[in-house]
């Protein structure tokens, strides 16, 4: 290899002046062709290398976002530091510690200082100035004593005879409501609010919808009440536009624009029968709608 160099180099020697210079002039375009090739090589395994860490950051990023999914969700933690109280023997500093301020606390003492205990949470929905907050958070750890029984001779003066009469659910307001026992304010307002969309009620059951209601509240209304199904309030189905028809909670805005719209299509319904061709109306939804509806242009 020696010599073949060797020999090369003798005969650029002895080369003219002009293939010298040709000579060497291609050597270095060799060089500067063999340089250029490698940068770009090189540029070109950088460029995939960057490639590929970003790949690779994507990668990591999905794996933790999955490992985030893959943990159990914390629970909220539970105050087991509170002890039970019974809320007929708080103090007003007593009433602030649950979280009433003192205004409201001394509005509780107002309250209690008629005479009126408290022996259950119906009893604490009386009392306007407790929220839902409140009750949420103080309710789980209430003790409430046993509800003394009246005497003979004060059962004669005291009761009112309005908590024995048998009220009509469809017509009570809320002050009625809170005069049967076991019937708080709220739970009032929520009947009476629901009855109001409703249109009335046709049957207790449907005081499941109202979430609101506890199961001791609806026991009581079933006892204590009565409906009148023809205090209900019709809807013309063959005439009606789409903000009355949406108002009955048992029907969604999309449902009812396609059925006014299949109504429109088929010159108008002549029996509320005809609404079970549409097909958004199920047969269940049908029995918990057909109550409320009635043809109006016979």
């Amino acid at each position: 290899m020696k010599k073949f160099f060797g020999q090369r180099f003798k005969l650029l020697l002895s080369a003219g002046r002009r293939d010298r210079e040709g000579i060497i002039s291609f050597i270095f375009l060799i060089l500067a062709i063999s340089t250029t090739v490698q940068f770009f090589s090189e540029k070109q395994k950088l460029s995939r290398l960057s490639d590929n860490e970003v790949l690779f950051s994507y990668l990591n990023a999905f794996e933790i976002d999955d490992a985030i999914q893959d943990q159990p969700i914390a629970e909220a933690p539970v105050d087991t530091e509170r002890t039970p109280f019974d809320p007929n023997e708080l103090d007003k500093s007593g009433w602030m510690e649950t979280g009433l301020s003192e205004r409201q606390a001394e509005s509780v003492l107002k309250y209690l200082s008629r005479g009126k205990g408290i022996f259950s949470l119906a009893d604490l929905e009386r009392i306007n100035v407790l929220s839902e907050k409140w009750h949420s958070k103080n309710d789980p750890i209430m003790v409430f004593p046993a509800q003394p029984s009246a005497s003979p001779h004060s059962a004669d003066v005291d009761a009112a005879p309005t908590l024995e009469r048998i009220i009509e659910l469809n017509s009570a307001d809320t002050l009625e409501l809170v005069k049967i026992r076991g019937v708080g304010a709220y739970s009032a307002r929520a009947i009476v609010k629901y009855r109001e969309r409703l249109g009335g009620f046709v049957s207790y059951e449907q005081l499941n919808d109202i979430r609101a209601l506890r199961e001791e509240v609806k026991e009581v209304l079933r006892t204590k009440t009565t409906l009148d199904d023809r205090m209900v309030r019709k809807i013309c189905i063959d005439t009606c536009g789409f903000e009355t028809l949406s108002q009955l909670p048992y029907f969604r805005a999309k449902q009812v624009r396609i059925l006014l719209n299949y109504r429109e299509a088929h010159g108008g319904f002549t029996h509320v029968n005809q609404i079970k061709e549409c097909v958004v109306v199920s047969d269940s939804l049908f029995l918990r709608v057909e109550p409320y509806l009635v043809i109006c242009n016979d």
